[in-house]
């Protein structure tokens, strides 16, 4: 039985060591944070007495927080780009009066924005009111689930599968891996939180890019395997091993699962025997990077507040 809490206030921070980390309605379950970590929105106007409407209102703010970008007439571009900087100096984009073939696309607009980061600041709030007053509808196109956990990166691998796979690597706990791609349902990112939010405590963050019509068990096809080192950590094979096991084992560990025991059978048998505890024994599949179906519920709940005009019980669905 896994005791869990919906965190109901608006601004939560969890502490870990000296530091303090910011969510927005996440989700804790045994020392496993599940947050909305970024939202990306269809906005149709319907009209260009509303889109300009809502430009005027960007426009015009008699605030230091809104920069406008120059106009932009480049074929499937936003013409009109606003960033608007919060007091906590994160920020979020809006584009509006898309440039596609059809007259009615000037009417389109997107907004871009990490909850984490701004969904509880006065001037999120101030410019989403305004866009509900001046929008038609605003449609979840894709967001990120994001799956916080208090272990070391070296200690976390990511699984391969049929996606794109993408290794940034500076050393074993300095890396991010990536699977499928960027800003499309299923692409995938496994990084150092600690080192990206200069943090004093381990945490390693999964990131998985939902569409916003998935079901669970739509999701459950695009959600990675993430191995995590374990018992291992008893066995020193730097102490064990003579230099050219060191390096066979350093490679095994490096591939996946798969490969790791395709690789590993075509070695000799007492090679096997000797390197078996040291590379097989040493990673297990965690449930600490799963997401249970009832968060995902609870997650997919939370969308509605940044929704417009658009049907809840699709937006709700995790069956199909």
């Amino acid at each position: 039985y896994v005791q869990m809490y919906m965190l109901c206030n608006i601004k939560y921070f969890l502490r870990w060591g000296n530091f303090m980390i910011h969510y927005f309605n996440s989700i804790y379950i045994d020392h496993t944070i599940y947050s909305i970590d970024m939202v990306r929105l269809r906005l149709d106007f319907s009209s260009t007495e509303r889109i300009t409407n809502f430009g005027n209102f960007l426009s015009g703010i008699n605030l230091l927080y809104v920069e406008q970008y120059p106009q932009s007439f480049k074929a499937f571009s936003y013409r009109n780009l606003f960033k608007i900087t919060c007091a906590n100096n994160c920020s979020f984009v809006i584009g509006l009066s898309f440039n596609g073939s059809e007259s009615s696309s000037r009417c389109i607009g997107f907004m871009e924005f990490n909850p984490n980061k701004v969904a509880d600041q006065e001037e999120f709030k101030e410019v989403f009111a305004h866009l509900r007053m001046d929008c038609f509808t605003a449609e979840i196109v894709r967001w990120d689930l994001a799956v916080d956990v208090p272990l070391s990166r070296d200690l976390c691998i990511l699984t391969k599968d049929k996606r794109k796979y993408t290794l940034v690597k500076n050393s074993e706990s300095d890396k991010t891996e990536y699977l499928g791609c960027h800003n499309k349902a299923g692409f995938v990112k496994l990084y150092n939180k600690t080192i990206e939010s200069e943090l004093d405590y381990d945490c390693t963050r999964l990131e998985i890019t939902v569409a916003w019509d998935m079901t669970y068990k739509e999701f459950l096809e695009i959600a990675p395997t993430v191995d995590v080192r374990g018992d291992q950590q008893m066995l020193n094979p730097y102490n064990d091993l003579p230099d050219t096991d060191i390096v066979l084992y350093e490679l095994l560990l490096k591939c996946d699962i798969a490969e790791r025991q395709s690789y590993f059978n075509r070695l000799g048998r007492r090679k096997r025997e000797l390197l078996r505890k040291y590379v097989f024994s040493s990673t297990y599949d965690s449930d600490k990077f799963i997401v249970p179906r009832s968060v995902y519920a609870q997650l997919k709940r939370q969308l509605r507040e940044y929704s417009i005009g658009v049907d809840f019980s699709i937006l709700d669905s995790i069956d199909g």
